[in-house]
């Protein structure tokens, strides 16, 4: 009840900012009112037809260093990069864009020096060009470029978690906001830990957001 009390009185603002290399006399800002309640109360279908003009399909190789589960996660760059769910243990997947062909795994699972256990939730950082995996072994990220080939490990930072016992955590990677600072998420599996997200670099724990909510 209390939530859709809130949602019948909630308006979004947009401010839509007109470009700085319009000329002043021209840049008459408006302000856009949009009812989140009554767009929620009146819902219509959206075809794609709407926004796009011309669907293509590009059918990936199957074979059985391809192989790809559900859930998996895909990245479609000057390629395209397939992260399969975590259970699977399989390395990144790169296909051909225009063809669909496969052209290598990125890295291998492994216990090596240059392997690991699983790709990055968030496995693809756009600004440097860089893949992350994770190795739960060493508790280290390890990155590669595009050709596959190893770049560096450095080790994740930690933290104790009070509300668990005073339990040590590790702050993988779950997003990030530029070349060097990373997100991780917590994900609250007793229904009482308070910590949500984690923002860090390399090197330290930047801040702490809490988590508000509970099973």
């Amino acid at each position: 009840m209390c939530l859709n009390h809130a949602m019948r009185k909630l308006t979004l603002i947009i401010l839509f900012l007109t470009s700085c290399a319009i000329d002043e006399k021209e840049t008459d800002q408006q302000i856009e009112f949009i009812d989140i309640y009554t767009a929620i109360n009146n819902k219509k279908k959206a075809f794609l037809s709407e926004f796009v003009t011309e669907v293509e399909y590009i059918p990936l190789e199957t074979a059985a260093e391809t192989f790809i589960s559900e859930n998996a996660r895909f990245r479609v760059e000057d390629y395209i990069v397939v992260r399969n769910s975590g259970i699977n243990r399989t390395p990144l997947i790169l296909f051909d864009k225009k063809t669909g062909k496969f052209i290598r795994n990125i890295g291998k699972i492994g216990r090596g020096p240059d392997e690991y256990n699983i790709p990055a939730p968030y496995f693809y950082n756009e600004l440097n060009k860089t893949f992350y995996t994770l190795d739960d072994t060493h508790r280290e990220v390890k990155t590669f470029d595009t050709c596959g080939k190893y770049i560096e490990s450095f080790k994740v930072p930690e933290w104790v978690e009070p509300s668990i016992n005073r339990v040590t955590r590790f702050a993988y990677i779950e997003a990030y906001l530029n070349d060097s600072t990373y997100v991780c998420f917590t994900d609250n599996f007793n229904g009482q830990i308070k910590t949500k997200l984690v923002l860090f670099t390399r090197d330290q724990i930047l801040k702490f957001f809490p988590n508000f909510l509970s099973w």
